[in-house]
């Protein structure tokens, strides 16, 4: 089953367990060049979970304040919802967001620095804890 669930994550980027509710996204493996942005897709919280979880791993340093999950009342308005922490090249950098009820949406923002990447992974998930 576990098997099942990490190559159904591959081939389709989501995966809603058994549960119906927590979340799992790839949202990037595509290496990124010096100075580059990547800006994850809106997600919405589903009902029961609270909390909106990000993973950043690069083989390059990422730029000051470059890695966040933001969150927005309308899905427009972005705003920090996690500190802004600039990634280590070679070390993962795990971020968590709690949900409030003003805040639906959420999404992961990765500023790259002045190297290119060969290597980047990008996860995120909303879960009930």
């Amino acid at each position: 089953v576990q098997a099942e669930i990490v190559n159904t994550i591959a081939a389709v980027g989501t995966v809603t367990t058994p549960s119906n509710c927590s979340v799992y996204y790839n949202d990037s493996v595509t290496p990124l060049a010096a100075s580059a942005t990547f800006t994850g897709s809106t997600r919405t919280m589903a009902t029961g979970n609270n909390f909106f979880n990000a993973v950043f791993f690069s083989d390059a340093n990422g730029a000051a304040l470059g890695a966040q999950i933001q969150n927005a009342p309308d899905g427009t308005n972005w705003r920090g919802a996690s500190p802004a922490d600039a990634l280590q090249g070679y070390i993962a950098l795990v971020h968590r967001a709690v949900r409030t009820s003003t805040t639906p949406s959420y999404r992961v923002i990765y500023a790259n620095g002045g190297t290119g990447q060969t290597f980047f992974s990008l996860t995120s998930s909303q879960t009930p804890n």
